[in-house]
């Protein structure tokens, strides 16, 4: 196997993967000569980055909105993303009725993974632990007046269902998690409200050939 990398993110990243990937091959090899060994990987090193996009729906204690998601990945390990939620138009919410989020999210679990060679028997439900992610986002509520930008703060965790067996393809994302509103981080006279939220996204993930090999 040959790796090349081209930024000091991927040589972080992938000499983890590699200690464990050595350490699992210095163990005896018990498996049948004929067994052909599966790509667990799925897809993911066919390109350095991938792009994901979706929309969906969210909702939390200001309302229901429809929820437009963007994500770019390294390895379908790290990465940011970009969601922007708008309100349904309800005349009492009109002031919260927009929030958009720029963050981070990091998914610890798949390089570890494929490095020891662990598989489920299933690529669904590989991928689908693979997916587990931390999120954190400042985010912004949008509201009709001039000059009503107001910050706040998310946390989250995420999962996403592959709905094709792949990497690659359509997806179905879950998250979940608590804001912390722009007078919770500005100290005003109220106790601080956590209010939980959760978006679904139906959306496409696609690798892009750029800056890693494996063979």
């Amino acid at each position: 196997m040959k790796r090349t990398m081209k930024t000091p993110l991927a040589a972080f990243v992938l000499i983890v993967g590699l200690a464990g990937s050595r350490a699992a091959r210095a163990a005896p090899q018990h498996s049948a000569p004929s067994k052909k060994m599966a790509d667990t990987s799925y897809g993911r090193f066919d390109g350095g980055v991938s792009l994901a996009a979706g929309l969906g729906a969210s909702i939390s204690a200001s309302g229901p909105r429809v929820a437009a998601d963007t994500r770019i990945r390294y390895i379908d390990t790290v990465g940011v993303f970009f969601t922007y939620e708008a309100g349904l138009g309800v005349p009492d919410r009109a002031a919260q009725s927009h929030i958009l989020a720029a963050g981070i999210e990091l998914r610890p679990l798949f390089l570890s993974r494929w490095a020891l060679g662990l598989d489920y028997g299933s690529r669904y439900v590989d991928l689908f632990i693979d997916s587990l992610a931390v999120e954190m986002a400042p985010y912004w509520v949008i509201g009709n007046a001039r000059n009503s930008l107001q910050p706040g703060f998310q946390t989250s965790i995420g999962f996403g269902l592959p709905l094709m067996g792949q990497a690659s393809g359509l997806m179905i994302g879950f998250h979940g998690g608590l804001r912390w509103t722009p007078d919770d981080l500005t100290g005003g006279d109220r106790s601080p409200e956590r209010q939980p939220f959760a978006t679904l996204i139906l959306g496409w993930q696609q690798p892009i050939a750029m800056g890693i090999a494996v063979r």
